[in-house]
């Protein structure tokens, strides 16, 4: 290359890139997008498992994982699978419960309980042994770290089973890989057994399935096939490694807000020196220079500027991901993925940055190559509103009519594709509106200060500076809030469908054996206080308890009316089908309330006490018959029920869905032996107005432990758990990060190519004060218009998502608020650090 050559190729890398801080501050604009999408997928890429990681967490390194079908896998059926598959393969027995009653100071606590060979079982590799040993024989567990840090248990301690006297010693301190904080007794085989009560059988939730290991793929392809004809479900390595998680799901929620941050901030990063860009193009042009060879050097410069930005923050945020890993770790309380670099995302990411970049800047190039330099070197005037306000009004209609669209189709998959593209159709509309509301300003502020007439009407004049600016925040702050928005309106759409057991803030005590129904209850009331209502849940079950049931409440076989005379119909909206449905027993206003939740109306008590039948279902009106189920003692489940017809029966007021979950009708005890049935207490309900404590639980271990009610027992109706993934708070913070560092990059590059104007105004002999009021008043205008046009964009984005699906919209005005005041403030504290000094005004000139 001649020095010629060499000369104009500086010439172009200087004013396409520039230098110093506007080099840096170009740079930047594409690197700190580059960098938060790396950051965000290396983070979410770490925290998800691999399929490997799946597949050994269950079953450890057996090929396959046999469990209850329509029979059991006993000892007797696994030796024939054995017998079926030939030599080679060998079946290890895991039994296991998700909630094990375990007494720890004498207080029942559930925990989670696996039982198999820990020593040459394919198990061992589902645990991690931190210290110690694993058992090996009967009367030896071992604990996780968590519940061993909870309860302060130690090698060599003894721990028992709820309702065993029989104790066991911890030999050992183990961690699962893919849920720290899980609570597990290990035990070898026949530990189970052993602790089992035939009295309490039903309370352990004990589960037997087996771990296949087989040595060639036909001996598992036999196994498959014996296991289906025995009734057992098999599950292979292969089907579990088949499985996706949400991000192998829909990669797209991920990935496309980091793609679009990507693209509008490699697009904005020329779009805010456009003006600069065009004068100093059209110089170049005038001096002399090949205008072909110029702008084809200004496009590679700008290209090659895309990709040392992108490779920076590329290499930066996968970095920061391997940096934080620990963090993660502690964050999700699991191991994370293998440490993987992701190079083809990396790729893909470099060329969309250098795609972007230089469809960037070929617009103002162009422009240059077209205009003469006197018309380029000043800034025309010209009334360019009605088309843009013909463009904007179309793609407003379009876009509306998209939304509108969405609602009434019946089809989800097309409705959420139409409101995504009318969102996006009204994204591009508020970015369009910009420069009139810039307008707007500026012939409001006439009357205002002389240094925010300046800024505004700074602004007005060159929109294309602000906008390319407002263009970030506006993503940035719309993609968060529709986060936001999203997962908050799914969370009270669960709590506002949500039909339990028992109504919200009410505590029930199960008794299920013969505990003494009045002590619970007296306890129950000094705990609570006279605030608190306590009242017996009653059920109307079979005459009398069979031998074997005698000891035991829940499994009196329960009288039943049958479902409306419709059919089965959903209750309430729920899509829980109403069919036959138990009969409970009131004797008393305060018994009522605690099954139905509200005080019963006097022509419904008065239906109760005179003998009648009170039914909840509106389906059955005034005069109509009932039949009821009175199954015997002794019936079996071949047999058919005996059944009652009922007369006198009569209508209840409106009730909500948890009631008719729980009962389909009420009467009173009186009546249901007059009809030769028996009343028995299942339980304890207290009522309050009042939210159960947090310490509700330990209180109550405190007082009910003692009558041999364990704490397991008590049921506190707290509405639906939040069970948001982990991942998606990570998705949200990353993304509350991106957009604050977003809207100050904005910033800082808007208020970088505003110095000519500063420059002009230093050598008016404006003092640094005026300066810096007008980079405030120009960044605190960027910033509110980018709150306020990203907050209404990510509304319509969370609207078009949650709408299809029949979600009402809840917008958590405080948090929202916060998070968009915040860009706002933190650019009022740090724009006037932005502008220039006077001193780097004088050199520069």
């Amino acid at each position: 290359m001649n020095r010629s050559r060499f000369l104009q190729l500086s010439l172009a890398w200087r004013v396409v890139i520039g230098r110093g801080r506007r080099r840096a501050m170009l740079l930047s604009l594409f690197a700190v997008p580059v960098l938060l999408a790396a950051l965000s997928a290396g983070s979410l890429q770490w925290i998800t498992a691999t399929a490997e990681q799946r597949a050994t967490s269950q079953m450890g390194s057996a090929a396959a994982l046999i469990l209850p079908g329509s029979t059991e896998p006993t000892t007797e059926r696994a030796a024939e699978l054995i017998r079926r598959a030939g030599p080679g393969s060998v079946l290890t027995e895991v039994v296991d419960s998700l909630e094990y009653p375990m007494l720890f100071e004498n207080v029942t606590t559930l925990v989670s309980y696996k039982e198999t060979d820990w020593e040459h079982g394919p198990g061992r590799s589902i645990v991690r042994l931190q210290t110690g040993a694993l058992p090996t024989q009967v009367g030896e567990v071992a604990v996780t770290e968590r519940l061993a840090e909870r309860e302060h248990l130690t090698i060599g301690d003894k721990v028992t089973s709820r309702w065993s006297p029989t104790t066991a010693r911890v030999t050992g301190i183990v961690q699962i890989p893919q849920g720290h904080i899980a609570q597990m007794i290990l035990a070898a085989p026949g530990q189970a057994a052993l602790w089992k009560d035939p009295t309490h059988a039903a309370e352990y939730g004990t589960q037997a399935s087996q771990l296949v290991e087989t040595s060639t793929p036909s001996q598992l392809a036999t196994l498959i096939g014996a296991a289906g004809d025995a009734g057992l479900l098999i599950r292979t390595r292969a089907d579990i490694k088949a499985g996706t998680s949400m991000v192998e799901r829909e990669p797209g929620i991920i990935m496309i807000p980091g793609v679009l941050l990507v693209s509008v901030g490699a697009a904005a990063a020329f779009s805010i020196r456009m003006r600069r860009l065009q004068h100093e193009f059209t110089l170049l042009a005038a001096i002399g220079l090949d205008s072909n060879w110029v702008l084809t050097t200004c496009r590679l410069a700008g290209i090659t500027a895309a990709a040392w930005g992108a490779t920076v923050g590329y290499i930066t945020g996968t970095a920061l991901s391997m940096l934080a890993r620990p963090l993660l770790r502690t964050v999700v309380h699991k191991d994370l993925a293998p440490l993987m670099l992701p190079w083809e995302r990396g790729l893909a990411l470099l060329l969309l940055s250098a795609l972007c970049a230089m469809i960037a800047v070929w617009w103002p190039t162009r422009l240059a190559q077209r205009k003469p330099v006197a018309q380029q070197a000043q800034t025309p005037n010209r009334d360019t509103v009605s088309w843009r306000l013909r463009l904007a009004a179309i793609a407003g209609g379009l876009s509306t009519a998209a939304l509108a669209t969405s609602v009434l189709l019946s089809s989800r998959s097309n409705s959420t594709f139409l409101a995504m593209a009318g969102s996006v159709g009204l994204f591009l509309v508020l970015l369009g509106a910009v420069p009139a509301c810039l307008r707007l300003l500026a012939r409001a502020a006439r009357p205002a200060s002389a240094t925010l007439r300046i800024s505004l009407r700074n602004l007005a004049r060159e929109p294309r500076r602000p906008v390319a600016a407002v263009s970030i925040g506006i993503f940035a702050v719309a993609s968060t809030t529709a986060t936001i928005v999203i997962l908050t309106s799914g969370a009270q759409d669960e709590r506002t469908n949500y039909v339990g057991p028992r109504h919200l803030g009410q505590i029930e005590v199960v008794l299920r054996h013969t505990e003494a129904i009045t002590d619970v209850a007296d306890a129950l009331s000094a705990e609570f206080g006279p605030g608190a209502h306590v009242a017996q849940v009653k059920d109307v079950t079979a005459a009398r308890l069979s031998g074997s049931d005698a000891g035991t409440r829940l499994n009196a076989p329960s009288w039943r009316i049958a479902g409306p005379p419709s059919g089965q119909v959903a209750v309430g909206g729920s899509g829980i089908e109403y069919g036959d449905r138990p009969i409970g027993a009131v004797d008393t206003p305060e018994e009522f309330q605690a099954v139905t939740g509200r005080t019963p109306t006097e022509t419904e008590w008065r239906i109760i006490t005179k003998g009648g039948l009170l039914v909840m279902h509106p389906a059955y009106q005034q005069g109509s018959v009932a039949t009821v189920f009175a199954p015997a003692p002794g019936n079996d489940a071949t047999q058919q029920e005996p059944t009652i017809r009922v007369n006198r029966i009569g209508p209840a007021a409106q009730v909500d869905a948890t009631t008719l979950g729980r009962v389909g009708a009420l009467m009173s005890s009186h009546t249901a032996q007059e009809l030769g049935a028996t009343v028995t207490t299942t339980s304890i309900m207290v009522t309050s107005d009042t939210t159960p404590p947090t310490d509700a639980t330990m209180r109550l271990a405190k007082v009910l432990e003692p009558l041999q009610i364990p704490v397991t027992d008590v049921r506190i109706e707290r509405g639906p758990s939040n069970n948001v993934p982990t991942k998606w708070y990570l998705a949200l913070s990353l993304g509350s990060v991106a957009a604050a560092v977003s809207i100050m990059l904005a910033l800082s590059a808007s208020a970088q190519e505003l110095r000519p104007d500063l420059r002009r105004l230093f050598e008016m002999g404006f003092p640094p004060a005026v300066r810096r009021r007008i980079i405030t008043w120009q960044s605190v205008t960027i910033a509110l218009i980018s709150a306020f046009c990203g907050a209404v964009a990510g509304l319509v984005i969370a609207a078009s998502r949650l709408w299809p699906y029949e979600i009402a919209m809840e917008v958590p005005w405080g948090s929202l608020s916060v998070f968009i005041l915040g860009p706002i403030m933190l650019s009022v504290i740090l724009s006037p650090f932005l502008a220039p000094s006077g001193q780097r005004l004088r050199l520069n000139n």
